[in-house]
């Protein structure tokens, strides 16, 4: 390279020779080449033997070549040699996946000949066994190669040895003769995602939680499954239904920095699904400039540098200090552009050495955007005044995309200029430099900022319609319009928290209105309750259980409540689903906990429908948790304690409001009171935790029986309970309630207490028995028909008749 920051024509030369040779190479790259390479780029002959005894040193090599290919490329640019520039671009990233080859490798090569591995080891036990691979593009340090396969062979081999049954077992449970395992994985921004997952037998939790105690081991059971104390040989077989050292599994990822969940399917298998931290290739930066060009100073001598380049020394002793710092970027040693410059500047001997960013420049805000989608650099360091838009307004544009959401961005910023420390923090930046410093204690204030933070891009987040080189501003902001009005909508919702039919109404209907959808199903779930809402366009309907079954089975880490509010408008449509029809599922998320998920059923979602759907559910993770919120409080006023059912007040209400839209409608509204029978007795001899377990006990029952998504159920008061029922004549509400009195009956009370035997009765009345004026009228003649009921020796349903007393 030639001091005056010009490229030679030997140096163009070189890189189209390296060119060449790495596009005769036949197989991997190796390290002789790699020292070809390098003799060419430094003009050594081929003869001279050099070569590279540790990986380490091949590692550097590469880094470094990569980095001083960055510093040429900028050169190229300001003077315009277009085609040279085109090679070398290529070259860089040819040089990129060479760095790549050496430090990373295919998890599917890691795993090659894994199938027929634990097939023999099936076969020896005499079982029959299938994996299935799921891993392709997903690429590891070679560091942890051996160790990830270490773990996924402990895994497969416990399945197969103490999860996968005998193929007799299996036939006798309707199952395949050969057990299947799956292995997946997947990258998620920084992070590789790997399930092991078998269909056998899965974990017997009672027997767990036996040994647990036995143990002294407290918390969940799918988190002692990983004690140490717990997988022992002499507990293995009986109790976890897995083999020694899971442990060990926990522990690596643990060190990784990752976490580990298990999910345990009884008759159907154990999944196990964990996740840890990887590190990036190499780190990007993109400068914004006004004027200027790259300068390099090296932090750690700053004086020394300035007096080697007799134009920066001249600058500096006529400016007495460095003035208009307007960008840097990140690593051992920093670039900075002055503004003062006309010409581009470089110091060699500091970008020839090792950095950590590669850097790109950009001279105004729109081919800054542009690059930004072509570059995805992690950082970005910009100047409040950009030709073509401002640094701020850039700023809030990049911060809109969840590409960039965890990218670093600086503006730089000066007390003179129109838009102050405060617009910059407002942008979304996460710092601003003033630029009323010496530019040593600039470089110092950045340099320290960048090495306590790890900055990063995530290319794969890229919305993809608008990666494009001749992307122009307005169609950005096209694109950000859609997400801010969809974020507007959900945000919308919040006036009508306490109606939630019509905000699960709301929901669904914009799923629908801005997708081709067929069926869409929104579960949100509370720690007291889950909801779903579902809707459709009319044409087709899914059955509510499979819909909440399907939607749970999802969810990464499903919570159970007790208690369920569904709200289907589509039951009553074609259920016979289309095969070319299939869904697209979106969590509710925020951050680890789980708030719900969104299913969406259609023939394909295009790339914008996907992305509107996320930004829908990313919009509503604080929606979700103010309406559980205000659920929760209003669930403590409304619904009993113990039984979880509605209390007396709130089924009341619920009567009342029933009532008058029954009398508009004209259609059968039934009530039904019970009353446990001798319940007072139950308390005197078995005490108050037995006759509360009861209590429990009968709330689970109805809940069986009496459809709580159509019908609203309640502890009426002590030992009572109730049940109102629309559209319902008194003969169909008899019918259920003479089931729920056998079930009643039925049910093996010993399990709570020995010798306890329960009974109830109930009392039934209906619109279509008597004229009713008021409600309090109803519940006055369900009570005297409880009241027969129990003179004519209880155990029994009675209905209300005129004159009966």
């Amino acid at each position: 390279m030639q001091k005056e920051g010009k490229v030679s024509y030997e140096t163009l030369y070189r890189i189209l020779r390296v060119i060449d040779f790495l596009e005769g190479i036949k197989g991997e790259i190796d390290y002789k080449s790699l020292d070809h390479v390098r003799k060419i780029l430094e003009g050594e002959e081929v003869e001279e033997k050099r070569k590279f005894e540790r990986m380490e040193g091949a590692e550097e090599f590469l880094e470094n070549l990569i980095m001083k290919l960055g510093v040429i490329e900028i050169r190229l640019q300001d003077e315009e040699k277009e085609e040279a520039l085109r090679e070398l671009r290529l070259l860089k990233n040819q040089l990129i996946k060479i760095f790549e080859e050496i430090q990373y490798i295919d998890l599917e090569k890691v795993l090659k000949g894994f199938g027929t591995m634990i097939k023999v080891d099936a076969e020896r036990r005499r079982k029959k066994v299938e994996v299935v691979l799921d891993v392709g593009g997903v690429r590891i340090e070679r560091e942890d190669a051996n160790s990830l396969k270490n773990i996924l062979v402990h895994l497969v081999r416990n399945a197969v040895a103490h999860g996968i049954e005998s193929p007799e077992d299996r036939k006798r449970a309707g199952k395949r003769e050969v057990g299947r395992i799956t292995i997946k994985s997947w990258m998620e921004g920084d992070r590789i995602h790997v399930i092991v997952e078998d269909d056998g037998k899965g974990m017997d939790m009672k027997e767990i939680e036996k040994k647990m105690k036995e143990l002294g081991i407290k918390g969940r059971p799918e988190d002692a499954i990983f004690s140490p104390g717990f997988t022992t040989s002499e507990t293995a077989d009986e109790v976890s239904g897995r083999g020694m050292g899971l442990y060990a599994v926990k522990e690596f990822v643990d060190q990784k920095g990752g976490e580990i969940f298990l999910t345990n399917r009884p008759g159907k298998g154990v999944s196990f699904h964990f996740y840890f931290p990887i590190k990036r290739i190499l780190k990007k930066v993109l400068i914004l400039r006004r004027k200027g060009a790259i300068f390099g100073l090296n932090l750690e001598d700053v004086e020394a540098t300035i007096k080697r380049d007799e134009r920066v020394r001249d600058f500096l002793m006529e400016e007495k200090r460095v003035y208009e710092v307007v960008d840097i970027g990140e690593g051992d040693f920093n670039y900075l552009v002055l503004t003062k410059f006309k010409e581009a500047i470089a110091v060699d001997e500091i970008l020839g050495q090792k950095m950590g960013y590669i850097v790109e420049t950009a001279k105004d805000g729109v081919e800054g955007l542009n690059k930004a989608f072509s570059f995805v650099p992690d950082v970005f360091i910009l100047d409040v005044i950009i030709p073509g838009i401002r640094g701020f307004q850039l700023c809030r544009l990049l911060r809109k995309l969840e590409a960039f959401e965890k990218s670093g961005i600086l503006i730089m910023t000066a007390s003179n200029e129109p838009f102050s420390k405060f617009w910059a923090a407002k942008s979304g930046a996460d710092y601003f430099i003033s630029k009323d410093k010496n530019g040593e204690d600039i470089l110092k204030e950045i340099a320290e900022i960048l090495s306590n933070l790890d900055f990063r891009s995530d290319p794969e987040k890229l919305p993809k319609d608008i990666v494009d080189t001749n992307l122009d501003i307005p169609e950005i902001l096209d694109h950000l319009f859609l997400q801010e009005t969809l974020k507007s909508e959900i945000m919308s919702l919040v006036e009508y928290i306490n109606d939630e039919d019509y905000v699960g109404w709301r929901i669904t209907d914009l799923v629908l209105q801005v997708t081709h959808s067929e069926i869409v199903g929104v579960m949100i779930v509370g720690v007291d309750a889950g909801r779903i809402y579902v809707a459709s366009d009319g044409k087709y309907g899914i059955c509510t259980e499979d819909l909440k079954k399907l939607l749970i089975s999802h969810m990464e880490r499903p919570h159970y409540p007790k208690r369920w509010y569904i709200k289907n408008t589509t039951s009553h449509l074609d259920t016979s689903i289309p095969e070319d029809l299939v869904w697209d599922f979106f969590l509710i998320k925020s951050q680890k906990e789980e708030l719900g998920i969104l299913g969406v059923l259609s023939r394909s979602l295009d790339r914008i429908e996907k992305e509107s759907l996320k930004t829908i559910t990313e919009s509503l993770t604080a929606f979700v948790k103010l309406l559980n919120l205000v659920s929760s409080y209003r669930s403590m006023a409304e619904y009993d304690e113990l039984t979880l059912l509605r209390n007396y007040r709130s089924f009341m209400d619920r009567l009342m409001s029933t009532f008058n839209s029954y009398k508009k409608k004209k259609t059968f509204l039934s009530l039904a009171i019970m009353d446990i029978d001798d319940f007072k007795r139950v308390n005197d001899s078995y005490g108050h935790p037995v006759g509360n377990e009861v209590l429990k006990e009968i709330s689970r029952i109805m809940r069986n029986v009496f459809d709580e998504d159509k019908n609203v159920i309640a502890r009426y008061g002590g030992e009572e309970f109730s049940v109102l029922m629309e559209d319902t004549d008194s003969s169909d509400t008899l019918k259920r309630c003479e089931t729920f009195r056998k079930a009643v009956e039925e049910y093996d009370w010993h399990e709570i207490a020995e010798g306890l035997r329960i009974t109830i009765s109930i009392g039934i009345t209906g619109t279509d028995l008597k004229p009713y004026r008021t409600a309090m009228e109803m519940v006055k003649d369900a009570d005297k028909a409880l009241y027969i009921a129990k003179r004519l020796g209880k155990n029994r349903v009675e209905l209300y008749r005129k004159g009966r007393t």
